[in-house]
């Protein structure tokens, strides 16, 4: 339990805690923040005397200057019941496995540009940062298999949904190996394949499949083959938030997998997004505006990147 006021440091990340009576419960949008007095009594005493600052001033504030101290970044505040604030120490992005995130898309060269600028825009924390391709991957893609249930408005049915818990089952696996995993989640390629093989949590892909390796042999690695998403519309989903760290309108989305019916990419994917709050529409006054975009939320970001907590 959280003292009255506490703060901790955690892979780069300085966080801090307060005692709060929160308003509407989950990450704030600082895009659209209106701030809301927790204690308008209080506020109204010290406002008389001239004690205090224009309300909302401090977020405001700390996300004008951060960037000024950390190129790029951008603090989080999560209204709950200890108000929850999030200052990124050092910037960690996507972009540093663009090419390996273009290969496990299996995308047409042609959209590896805005990809490459979207995941710039996706923040990653200390741990993820530090682990190889094979250790990010294989740990998201469990990530996503395992939240995404609890997400009934996605509408996503994930196979075997009464398995055991992974983290047993790869506890059991690796004392049988006589080993321990360390924190950074090490041996997690060879373990999922091993989680794959019992219990069919991935589709099998073949060895024929084609990526973008520049360089490289254009094939699917063994950690991407055994990490790709059984679900198609999990597939889609992730997709889409990997593409939309930049504002991408509905025909750019559908481009990418040459999706042909506007009507069901909407009700399937874009409105599953908005509805769980992962992406908002960049000029909401007018829904239906011809050039309208979508981006990916703070939320959003949190998910994708295991941090939705």
């Amino acid at each position: 339990m959280h003292s009255p006021f506490d703060q901790i440091k955690i892979d780069n990340t300085y966080e801090l805690f307060f005692p709060n009576n929160p308003y509407f419960n989950g990450i704030m949008d600082l895009d659209n923040f209106n701030p809301h007095p927790k204690n308008p009594n209080l506020r109204k005493f010290f406002l008389a005397l001239g004690w205090t600052d224009e309300i909302g001033s401090g977020i405001r504030n700390t996300r004008k200057y951060l960037p000024r101290y950390v190129e790029n970044a951008a603090p989080v505040f999560i209204d709950q019941t200890m108000f929850r604030t999030i200052i990124p120490l050092v910037r960690h992005s996507m972009a540093d496995f663009t090419e390996r995130w273009f290969n496990w898309l299996e995308l047409d060269e042609k959209w590896l540009p805005k990809l490459a600028e979207s995941l710039k825009n996706i923040e990653i924390d200390g741990r993820l940062h530090n682990m190889s391709w094979e250790d990010q991957i294989s740990c998201l893609a469990t990530g996503w298999i395992e939240k995404v249930s609890t997400l009934k408005a996605l509408k996503i049915n994930v196979k075997n949904g009464n398995r055991p818990s992974l983290d047993k089952k790869v506890t059991k696996l690796d004392e049988e190996k006589g080993t321990s995993l360390d924190e950074k989640g090490h041996k997690l390629d060879e373990i999922h394949i091993a989680v794959n093989k019992q219990y069919g949590y991935y589709e099998g892909i073949s060895s024929v499949e084609k990526g973008y390796k520049f360089g490289e042999e254009n094939r699917l690695s063994s950690v991407e083959k055994v990490t790709k998403l059984s679900n198609k519309k999990l597939h889609y989903l992730v997709s889409m938030l990997l593409m939309l760290g930049e504002p991408l309108s509905i025909d750019e989305l559908m481009a990418f997998w040459d999706y042909k019916h506007k009507g069901k990419f909407r009700e399937n994917y874009i409105k599953p997004l908005e509805t769980v709050g992962f992406i908002r529409k960049t000029n909401p006054e007018k829904p239906t505006a011809s050039n309208q975009k979508y981006l990916i939320t703070e939320q959003g970001k949190r998910f994708l990147t295991g941090k939705d907590d």
